[in-house]
């Protein structure tokens, strides 16, 4: 939404405004961002509020981020080759990324 201000003071003054009934009614408003009205849904609000308050423990931010790439790595690892190629016509650099277990094996030879 606002992606170089801080979470603090988006979240401050879109509560000072009252909310957009266009918005509200249809999910989209003419003014866009020039609207003085508040656009923010319960959604945006809750993950400004997440950003907006501080790491008390240093240490869950890192497990929260572990967390985050094991995730990511995980669905990675679900990828399958798009259909037309074969494992054996990829070039080997690939292949090794493919040996690690990012690819399932119905999709080789």
């Amino acid at each position: 939404m606002h992606p170089y201000r801080d979470p603090t003071e988006v979240l401050a003054a879109e509560r000072c405004k009252r909310l957009c009934t266009t918005f509200q009614r249809t999910g989209a408003c003419q003014y866009g961002v020039t609207c003085r009205y508040s656009h923010l849904t319960r959604e945006e609000e809750a993950r400004l509020q997440a950003a907006a308050e501080p790491v008390q423990d240093p240490m869950q931010a890192v497990w929260e981020l572990e967390e985050m790439v094991r995730r990511r790595r995980n669905s990675l690892r679900a990828s399958k080759l798009p259909k037309g190629f074969r494992f054996e016509d990829l070039p080997s650099s690939v292949k090794r990324c493919l040996d690690e277990g990012n690819v399932d094996d119905a999709n080789r030879g």
